[in-house]
């Protein structure tokens, strides 16, 4: 596909080897990816805060308790 756009004065125009929506679909997955590589983190952050703060609440409780 021609991209008009994008022309170089000595090589002429730039072809582009897939469609723009081939590569709009493909950026679109990886963006997507990204997120839920992203989600998936925050998920886990948030799991291990949460148990170690239970950790430090039985603690102080067991102190407490002393």
């Amino acid at each position: 596909m021609v991209d008009n756009d994008n022309v170089s004065p000595t090589l002429g125009p730039v072809v582009s080897p897939e469609r723009a929506e081939t590569s709009r679909t493909s950026n679109d997955n990886i963006h997507a990816d990204l997120r839920k590589k992203a989600v998936r983190e925050l998920l886990e952050t948030e799991r291990t805060y949460v148990s170690q703060l239970d950790v430090l609440q039985r603690s102080s409780a067991i102190a407490k308790n002393r």
